[in-house]
């Protein structure tokens, strides 16, 4: 209990140190793993997280939705498509 309180207040204090969230947990989880486990299953363990996550179908699907919102807008059809409705 006292590692994850020990981490909160990593992160948290990184925050006051304007880092963006998502280094400050990214490190806060690194340094936590490295010192509990040792610091090869961190790195593995890390690299693992960051290639399954690239690969989810719905955070590729989601930018791509907006790019195409973005294309609609820009190509008028928007517009044509609010005024037909």
């Amino acid at each position: 209990m006292i590692e994850a309180l020990l981490g909160f207040m990593a992160v948290f204090f990184m925050a006051f140190l304007r880092i963006p969230l998502a280094v400050a947990m990214a490190i806060a989880g690194m340094v936590g793993m490295g010192l509990m486990r040792g610091w090869q299953p961190a790195f593995a363990s890390t690299s693992q997280v960051i290639f399954e996550t690239g690969f989810h179908y719905v955070l590729s699907v989601i930018p791509l939705f907006v790019l195409m919102g973005n294309l609609v807008a820009r190509a008028g059809m928007a517009r044509e498509l609010f005024t037909a409705a």
